[in-house]
């Protein structure tokens, strides 16, 4: 049946003709470049090689379920056109909202104000009188003295100080960093094994 079917080995080795000392890993990602040779949305080049290379590698020794290998690559063409969208979301989602040594995340804020006033008030008089029934009141018209000198201290400080404050505290807690790490890097392998089983009915059925 071999000779009426084609597998990715096959359209792989076509590709690496002159390059047959390579490895298996160095020949697909030479392949992935014929063989992907159009555009779909995906977040990056180095994701972008890392799903290729899962999905020839996953489906090496299966026979493409198409006559040609042009109608197999119009049919990966849709398919990548059609799920990336979702899948980029969820790369974008491992990546960049997580981190692998981060559960636990606190954000304060608010402010501090103190305000304190100090009100100074002070008459000073400096009279030397001619009359010794002399009435204050009327020592400030001036009346019956020889000589008034008249001081008004009236003062009032105001002291304000308000301050802004943001305080950020990310922790991890409950797992072991290596955990961490661990769980962060599984997640990622079970997108690309969910994306790479997307494509199974691309390939003939196993019996």
């Amino acid at each position: 049946m071999s000779k009426y079917t084609i597998t990715i080995k096959d359209i792989v080795n076509n590709y690496n003709l002159l390059n047959n000392s390579k490895s298996i890993d160095e020949k697909l990602d030479t392949a992935r470049s014929y063989i992907f040779d159009f555009d779909y949305p995906v977040i990056d080049d180095t994701t972008k090689k890392r799903i290729e290379i899962a999905i020839l590698k996953h489906y090496y020794y299966r026979e493409i379920a198409f006559e040609t290998i042009g109608m197999f690559k119009i049919k990966l063409n849709d398919r990548l056109n059609l799920i990336m969208s979702r899948y980029n979301a969820l790369y974008q989602k491992q990546d960049l909202t997580l981190s692998p040594y981060i559960n636990s995340y606190l954000k304060e804020f608010g402010n501090n104000n103190g305000t304190s006033n100090t009100d100074t008030k002070n008459d000073d008089w400096q009279t030397t009188s001619d009359t010794p029934s002399g009435i204050l009141t009327e020592l400030k018209e001036g009346k019956y003295s020889s000589m008034a000198v008249y001081t008004n201290n009236n003062d009032t400080t105001n002291n304000s100080n308000a301050s802004n404050y943001n305080r950020e505290v990310e922790s991890l807690n409950g797992v072991t960093y290596a955990e961490a790490f661990r769980n962060y890097f599984d997640n990622i392998i079970s997108i690309d094994e969910e994306l790479v089983n997307e494509f199974s009915d691309l390939f003939m059925v196993i019996w």
